[in-house]
């Protein structure tokens, strides 16, 4: 007797016949009473927990599907119609990052030039501040270069205007 499988979202997939494999998705499906089944269900429970990890996508995916490019050393996520890096919001959206910083980074810049933090300052005099800091490899702050209060403006820092 063949199985009908269904998405979580009850949305028909596939039918698997009896003793047969099914390559609708990434995965291998396996109809009833194949022989050598284990072999086929153990990998595939491994390739779910690496997240298909590989250099390249796996084929015929899902959506919401995790995928690890070893390349990028990215998680990614198949949206129905391309894969896209977990974690970034779509573009045009707001982003919320709540009692921390934004660290922007630049390989290619000199050792303890690299890395700057535009954050909401917990820190005297700075506190519940805007500012931008310039920050050493280990993320220690070289200096904050720039303080914005919302009330008064400018309190650190030099603004030039071109």
């Amino acid at each position: 007797m063949p199985y009908t499988i269904t998405l979580t979202n009850g949305t028909f997939l596939t039918t698997i016949a009896d003793a047969t494999v099914d390559n609708t998705t990434s995965l291998t499906l396996l109809g009833r009473n194949f022989a050598g089944y284990g072999g086929y269900v153990a990998e595939d429970l491994v390739h779910m927990l690496e997240n298909a990890t590989n250099t390249s996508p796996p084929a015929n995916p899902l959506v919401g599907q995790l995928y690890y490019n070893s390349n990028t050393l990215a998680m990614q996520v198949w949206n129905g119609s391309a894969w896209v890096n977990v974690g970034l919001p779509p573009a045009g959206t707001d982003i919320d990052i709540v009692n921390a910083g934004l660290i922007l980074e630049n390989d290619a810049c000199p050792a303890n030039q690299r890395k700057w933090r535009i954050s909401v300052s917990n820190s005297v005099p700075y506190v519940g501040m805007l500012v931008f800091q310039a920050l050493n490899d280990d993320l220690s702050v070289k200096a904050t270069v720039m303080a914005l209060d919302g009330v008064n403006d400018l309190i650190l820092g030099q603004a030039t205007y071109s």
